[in-house]
Order: structure tokens, then C-alpha cells, then sequence
């Protein structure tokens, strides 16, 4: 991956589109799209071969949008990442699946709590200051809010779409959770 980011800068580099003190920049940049790319091909893929797309969409899209600012657990390694995600989504999809309207609320509601405690988590790798935590937790207060609306308006209208939102929630609570323990031991 970093090897076709590198090509990619270099290219640009060439054809004069970047500066040549932005490569590295550039590098990192190509290759989060990439691997963000990839990684939701493979899982959305997966999910739709195994759980139909609709159900798919739900938990991988409000999962990827709350990872996007809570920065729960993450992997070591890009391929560590993306078996860690497969997991979490064949479970979380296979879960949802059968899954009571009462226990789900509860989840939602325990799941908002955990997030709203735990998130953003910064540590050495994401070098977040004051401001930009400030920031992100207002941020991810209107992310949470809106899956809670989405969750509502579904659970009325087709309460085993919603379960997906609910096991995103649950997941992404969990990830932060783990997170934390591992940061702080």
C-alpha cells in the first residue's frame, strides 16, 4: 500500500501537481484513502454476499461514520485492521439479526453512554491538543445523536434495520472501551 501511495506522490511530484517538501504529506495521504477504500470494499463485499445489503449498509456505515471521529481500537497493521473489522462485522451483522426491540434500546442507550465518556480517545499516536478534542466531541455528539434519531425513525418503521444501528453503536462503544483499558494499563 505505502509503496503505490509513494508512486502515486512521485507522480503527482512529476507532473507538477505537489510540491516536493509536501511528499510525505501526500504519501500519507494516499495511502489513508487507499486503505480507507479498501477496507470498505472488502467489507461492504462481505456483508452483502453473507447479509443482503441493506442490513450492511446499517451497521458498516454507522460504524465507519462513528470510528471516523471516536477513535476506538486499532490494529498494529492494516491486515490486523481488516481481520479485526471482518470479524467485528460478521458478528455484529450475524447478532443484529436476532435481536429483541427491548434489549436493543438498552444497547443503544448503554452504548451512547460509553461513547459519550470515552470519545475521542486520544493517545501518543494521534496527538490530539485541547482544541481539537473540544472539537471532536461536539462533533461526535452530533454523530451519536443523529444514529439515535436514525435508530428511532427505523425502530418505528422497521425495527430489524434499526438492530444494525444499535450493534454499530454497541461495537464502536466496545472498541472505545477497549482502548481505553489497553491505554491505561
Amino acid at each position: 500500500m505505502r509503496a503505490f501511495a509513494v508512486w502515486l506522490t512521485k507522480q503527482c511530484i512529476s507532473f507538477d501537481l505537489i510540491e516536493k517538501d509536501l511528499f510525505e504529506w501526500c504519501v500519507y495521504s494516499f495511502e489513508k484513502r487507499i486503505t480507507s477504500l479498501l477496507t470498505w470494499v472488502f467489507l461492504l463485499t462481505i456483508g452483502f454476499y453473507f447479509f443482503g445489503v441493506i442490513h450492511t449498509i446499517a451497521f458498516v456505515g454507522s460504524f465507519l461514520f462513528l470510528r471516523k471521529y471516536t477513535n476506538g481500537y486499532h490494529a498494529s497493521t492494516y491486515l490486523g485492521c481488516l481481520m479485526l473489522s471482518i470479524l467485528v462485522e460478521l458478528f455484529g451483522l450475524t447478532f443484529a439479526q436476532s435481536l429483541p426491540l427491548i434489549p436493543a434500546v438498552i444497547m443503544v442507550c448503554l452504548s451512547d453512554i460509553v461513547i459519550m465518556i470515552y470519545a475521542p480517545c486520544n493517545d501518543i499516536k494521534i496527538h490530539l491538543n485541547a482544541a481539537e478534542n473540544l472539537a471532536l466531541k461536539t462533533k461526535i455528539r452530533r454523530c451519536v445523536l443523529l444514529l439515535n434519531g436514525i435508530y428511532i425513525i427505523l425502530a418505528i418503521i422497521q425495527s430489524s434495520i434499526s438492530n444494525y444501528i444499535a450493534v454499530a453503536l454497541a461495537a464502536d462503544a466496545i472498541s472505545l472501551k477497549v482502548k481505553n483499558n489497553k491505554f491505561h494499563n
